[in-house]
């Protein structure tokens, strides 16, 4: 079995409900040992995780040196490949790509080769505002010839301060119906699924809250690093 490198810890909860659900479909998988795994924990100030990357503020920008950090840190456990269980880390995957000696997965490609073979052509996306500005999904789905929905601006403001309970775990019962409620927009405006394209945001919603598909980019990213550390 391959080993895994995880560049985590954006935030916490994601990378352990990857590692988590990462094990139980190993065992599922083969049975055999719990999968050989190195995880590395970006250290982000609070305060800057939810003004840079949550909120609108700041520069993004200055999250990269973070992640090539991390990513270099990483590297000296020697893994077989890499994955990142955040949605707006993505933003620099070329860069974190082109600095690190380990091969990395791409959760944002995942999920667009999936929605290809899905043969969605249509889809919503819930995430980060940095996300949503960068493109990096309408991007990847538009080379499989795959739309996409995003929602009003103040629903994406509703979007990103829910995320920010989400890390802070704060969020209560009328969180979860407003971010339901968006869900159900975005079907209205075409979409046939909507991404959770922030690893958090499946830690307050999931497919039994509504009749809407979700396509949860834990699960996917979860699949396809098994599939790799088996191959």
């Amino acid at each position: 079995m391959k080993t895994l490198g995880i560049l985590g810890g954006l935030g916490p909860e994601s990378t352990t409900e990857f590692y988590l659900k990462l094990v139980q479909k190993c065992r599922e998988q083969n049975n055999i040992s719990w999968p050989p795994v190195a995880v590395y924990c970006v250290p982000l100030a609070f305060d800057f995780l939810n003004e840079v990357i949550i909120g609108g503020g700041g520069e993004i920008k200055d999250f990269l040196p973070f992640l090539i950090d991390g990513a270099k840190q990483l590297d000296k456990a020697g893994p077989d490949f890499a994955v990142i269980p955040c949605n707006t880390a993505h933003i620099f995957i070329d860069e974190i790509r082109a600095m690190s000696r380990t091969p990395y997965l791409s959760i944002v490609e995942e999920i667009a080769l999936l929605a290809k073979e899905k043969r969605m052509k249509t889809l919503g996306l819930l995430g980060t505002q940095k996300t949503i500005d960068s493109g990096i999904y309408a991007k990847a789905l538009q080379k499989q010839g795959i739309s996409l929905v995003i929602s009003s601006q103040a629903e994406q403001e509703i979007v990103s301060q829910t995320i920010g309970k989400i890390l802070n775990n704060t969020t209560n019962e009328e969180d979860k119906i407003e971010m339901l409620n968006i869900v159900r927009n975005l079907q209205q405006k075409g979409a046939k699924a909507v991404i959770l394209g922030c690893t958090d945001i499946q830690l307050l919603i999931n497919q039994k809250d509504t009749d809407v598909i979700l396509v949860d980019t834990v699960e996917t990213l979860v699949d396809a690093t098994v599939k790799k550390m088996l191959s």
